[in-house]
C-alpha cells in the first residue's frame, strides 16, 4: 500500500500506485458539460493527468494555473486536471481563472479511475479524496513518468514531469528536426518563467528564436520574440522589450 503525507502526518493510499512502463488503464470521468471523458478518446497524443484533491485548495489551483500554462507550449499534448470536485466546481474555476488548454474532469461518479490508479486516500483529514499526483501517458498508451507527491500540501515537480517530453536539442538538430528543439527550448523556458528564473528563461527563448529561425517557422518566431520581450519587461528593460516588439510586428506585416 502507497503513503503519501497531509500536514506531515502519513496517510494512506487504497491500493497500489500505477507504475511505468504498465499501460494505463482506461476511465470515464465527468467533463464540464455533464458529458463523459475516456482515456481512449485521446489515443495517440501525449497525455498529463494533473491528480488532486480539491480546487478549492490553494495548492491544487496553482498546479491547474501552471499546467495551463505548460499545456500551451507542449505539441501533441493534452493536460487533464482530475480531482473528486463536481462539474460545476470545474467549471466556474476554469471560467473564473481563464483555464483554457486544461480539460477539467471530476470523478464524482462512481469510476475505477482512483483505485486502477492507486490515487484515493484511505483515511486522514482528506480520506475518499484524491491524493496529489502526476502520471504520464505516452502516445503508445503506456504509463512514461508517475509522481505520488510525498505531502499533500506541495506542488508535484514540474521539471521531472516535463522532461518525459523532451528530446536532446543535440539530437533534435542531427535530425534536422528545427522546430522541435523549439518547441523543446521553449518548454524548458517556460518551466524558467514559472519558477521565476527570469535569465535562463530569456536564455532558453532565445535557443527557441535561433531554432524556428533556421526551420523558417515565421509563427513561431514571432512568438519566441514576444516571449523574449516579456523577459526583458520582467528586468525592467522596457525599451529592449519594445524594440523587440516592433522587431515581431514588421516580420508580420511582410
Amino acid at each position: 500500500m502507497a503513503t503519501t503525507k497531509f500536514k506531515g502526518q502519513p496517510v494512506k493510499i487504497i491500493g497500489e500506485f500505477i507504475k511505468t512502463g504498465t499501460v494505463a488503464p482506461d476511465f470515464e470521468l465527468v467533463k464540464t458539460d455533464l458529458s463523459s471523458f475516456s482515456l481512449k478518446d485521446m489515443k495517440g497524443k501525449n497525455v498529463i493527468l494533473n491528480i488532486f484533491p480539491s480546487l478549492d485548495t490553494s495548492v491544487c489551483a496553482t498546479s491547474v494555473r501552471k499546467f495551463n500554462k505548460l499545456a500551451a507550449s507542449l505539441p501533441d499534448t493534452v493536460v487533464l486536471a482530475i480531482s473528486k470536485d463536481l462539474p460545476f466546481a470545474h467549471a466556474r474555476f476554469c471560467t473564473t481563472e481563464g483555464i483554457e488548454n486544461v480539460i477539467p474532469l471530476s470523478d464524482f461518479r462512481f469510476s475505477d479511475f482512483d483505485e486502477s490508479y492507486g490515487v484515493r486516500m484511505a483515511d486522514g483529514p482528506l480520506g475518499g479524496l484524491l491524493a496529489r499526483a502526476v502520471v504520464i501517458v505516452g502516445k503508445d498508451g503506456k504509463v512514461a513518468y508517475t509522481e505520488l507527491v510525498p505531502e499533500i500540501t506541495q506542488e508535484p515537480d514540474y521539471d521531472k514531469a516535463i522532461e518525459v517530453f523532451l528530446l536532446s536539442s543535440t539530437k533534435a538538430k542531427e535530425l534536422k528536426d528545427y522546430t522541435l528543439a523549439g518547441y523543446i527550448y521553449s518548454c524548458i523556458a517556460n518551466i524558467h518563467e514559472l519558477n521565476k528564473d527570469i535569465q535562463n528563461a530569456e536564455k532558453d527563448y532565445e535557443f527557441a528564436k535561433k531554432a524556428f529561425l533556421q526551420a523558417n517557422n515565421t509563427k513561431s518566431y514571432i512568438l519566441a520574440l514576444k516571449n523574449i520581450a516579456r523577459q526583458k519587461a520582467y528586468q525592467n528593460n522596457f525599451d529592449e522589450a519594445l524594440n523587440i516588439l516592433h522587431q515581431g510586428d514588421s516580420i508580420a506585416r511582410t
